[in-house]
């Protein structure tokens, strides 16, 4: 059960390049609320750059909605102490500590593709979740 933040939900989402193997990490996972928004932006974001026509923007939306209704939601809130503290450290955003913090908090491997939070993970001895082939 690792925990997922937004740049994988968004890629499973958005069908970027691998997003077939990343779906399992989906599976049992973990993250925040703040995904939602996160990745809702990202579809935005898709649209206005003409990547996903407006049908295709809230199909996507539809399916933001089913996958945050089968993870473990946590409110982003509880872990801003920690978020916090971890951005003081490691130079990340708020955003990206937050994953940080639950991760370190649930004692959880975290999932990204982010290549600043697996930096600051590694730093912080927090295990990263690889996702197997096949």
């Amino acid at each position: 059960m690792p925990v997922v933040d937004a740049s994988v939900i968004a890629a499973v989402i958005l069908r970027e390049e691998g997003w077939e193997k990343l779906i399992r990490g989906l599976k049992n996972a973990i993250t925040l609320d703040q995904a939602f928004k996160e990745v809702s932006n990202a579809i935005w974001k898709a649209f206005g750059r003409g990547y996903l026509s407006r049908d295709g923007a809230v199909k996507a939306f539809n399916l933001l909605k089913s996958i945050m209704e089968v993870l473990d939601v946590r409110n982003e809130v509880e872990y801003m102490d920690g978020a916090f503290k971890i951005s003081l450290e490691t130079g990340l955003t708020i955003y990206d500590s937050l994953y940080l913090a639950l991760a370190r908090s649930e004692k959880k491997q975290l999932l990204t593709l982010d290549e600043g939070q697996k930096t600051a993970a590694e730093k912080l001895n927090i295990p990263i979740a690889l996702i197997e082939e096949g």
